[in-house]
């Protein structure tokens, strides 16, 4: 299954909240996730890296301003 563009966006956000600075490191999840032959789920965390790492905090205004645009469609 497929998971949408802006649902890996609200994901990343979810991560911000969580984690703050600290959400880039989460990524590392997708490591974890492919040594336990979740191939699929490693996936998801890398493009959730992806966004993170193109998503620098101050850019967007902190996590509100990452998926704000996205919304409003």
């Amino acid at each position: 299954m497929a998971i949408s563009d802006l649902d890996l966006l609200r994901c990343a956000k979810l991560v911000l909240d969580h984690y703050g600075e600290d959400a880039d490191s989460r990524a590392e999840r997708a490591d974890e996730l492919l040594d336990c032959g979740d191939v699929e789920g490693s996936g998801v965390w890398r493009k959730i890296g992806s966004i993170l790492e193109a998503t620098p905090l101050a850019a967007t205004g902190g996590p509100d301003g990452l998926i704000g645009r996205e919304e409003a469609r």
